[in-house]
């Protein structure tokens, strides 16, 4: 074939050979922003036929978040003055070469579906069928970038529990070398009941930085999406009375009247055992911390619909109602404080959340400052089908 090299990179045929062969998503624009010729991967990204993008308006065309949701033509929304993407086509317009790469965050409706977008594009000035345009390259890089945002939500993750893990870590620690320190140092001379006092603040330090540990664990779990359940099918009556069982030598040392009471009998759920007492375990201790003695906590169970609800109904000091939100969120604590100086990380109610959530439930809380809180979750009772 004789021909030059040259003519052929300055013809028409030569830039739809490389639209049609390219994988990124590519369209040329004119002035105007009119869509004048896309490519497949262009169509195949953006769920449309090119005989519906071409002689559109960009924005309208592509499905752009404000042009859709305002019903305005692209470059007439409350948007497009700062629009990035409309401030670049106009820049190439006075340029020859290709523009430094940007970058286009955006809401688009793909099949009437609003999707956020991440695009690195690139724009150059050319000649298409004797009229100028913009070559305007798309590179979709949303899933990167959703990658990208995860990691750094782990690295944030990571640091917080490395920050909690010394700063709470921190007093236990000094505590236990002090109290050993001091039963060292005096050779035992100390009476028995100092000595006995000591060794009991020691198990004390010790117990709550196991559970802080344990929870710390817990929490890097589910923030690597490794939380497995392992659900067998109980009698959920009977589980959580012995779970209230186990934690009524924990009221009594409170003076606290732990009662259970439930409207049906012989339900059988699938859940995960552990799991599930781990939530029942974070809510009723936090309960009896949060008390004060000669109170009473009420664990109810009922059905609801398609649903077991559970609730702990405490008479405590409540939670100001603008601090509700932080309950459930990880490394956020309130204002409220425990009665007895006991130890809480904070941790368990969004864990306990995460459980809830995994088994197909929901968890909440509502709360009346000096009436008490009502902490309830719900469990499907068709999961056992």
């Amino acid at each position: 074939m004789n021909f030059k090299m040259e003519e052929l990179k300055n013809s028409n045929q030569f830039l739809n050979i490389v639209l049609d062969n390219i994988n990124s998503a590519v369209f040329l624009v004119s002035p105007d922003r009119i869509i004048k010729r896309v490519n497949k991967a262009l169509e195949n990204l953006f769920s449309s036929s090119g005989d519906k993008l071409i002689e559109e308006l960009c924005g309208n065309a592509l499905g752009c978040q404000y042009a859709i949701e305002e019903r305005k033509a692209c470059g007439e929304t409350t948007h497009c003055a700062g629009c990035i993407f409309k401030k670049t086509v106009t820049k190439a317009f006075e340029e020859d070469s290709f523009s430094q790469r940007e970058i286009l965050k955006r809401g688009f409706y793909i099949n009437r579906v609003l999707t956020d977008k991440f695009f690195y594009f690139t724009t150059k000035k050319v000649s298409y069928q004797g009229e100028k345009v913009i070559l305007v390259v798309f590179d979709d890089v949303t899933e990167i970038e959703d990658q990208k945002r995860k990691l750094e939500d782990l690295n944030r993750t990571k640091n917080s529990l490395l920050g909690m893990a010394a700063h709470d870590l921190r007093n236990p620690i000094a505590v236990i070398k002090e109290a050993s320190n001091m039963l060292i140092d005096t050779k035992l001379k100390l009476p028995a009941e100092d000595r006995v006092e000591l060794l009991h603040l020691c198990k004390r330090m010790s117990d709550f930085m196991l559970n802080l540990v344990d929870e710390l664990l817990d929490v890097a779990k589910i923030e690597a999406g490794n939380l497995k359940l392992e659900k067998t099918e109980n009698n959920y009556g009977k589980f959580v009375s012995g779970v209230l069982e186990l934690n009524q030598i924990f009221a009594r040392k409170k003076k606290i009247d732990l009662n259970f009471k439930y409207e049906a009998e012989n339900i059988d759920l699938l859940f995960d055992k552990n799991k599930i007492e781990q939530v029942l375990n974070n809510l009723i201790s936090n309960a009896i911390k949060y008390s004060f003695p000669e109170t009473k906590i009420s664990v109810h169970l009922k059905k609801e619909k398609d649903f077991v609800l559970t609730e702990v109904i405490d008479e405590g000091q409540g939670i100001p109602e603008e601090e509700l939100h932080k309950l459930f969120n990880m490394f956020q604590k309130t204002s409220v404080r425990t009665t007895a100086g006991e130890k809480s990380t904070g941790l368990g109610i969004a864990i306990s959340k995460k459980i809830v959530e995994a088994h197909g439930g929901t968890i909440g809380a509502l709360s009346q400052v000096g009436k008490g809180s009502v902490f309830f979750f719900r469990l499907p009772l068709n999961s056992s089908r």
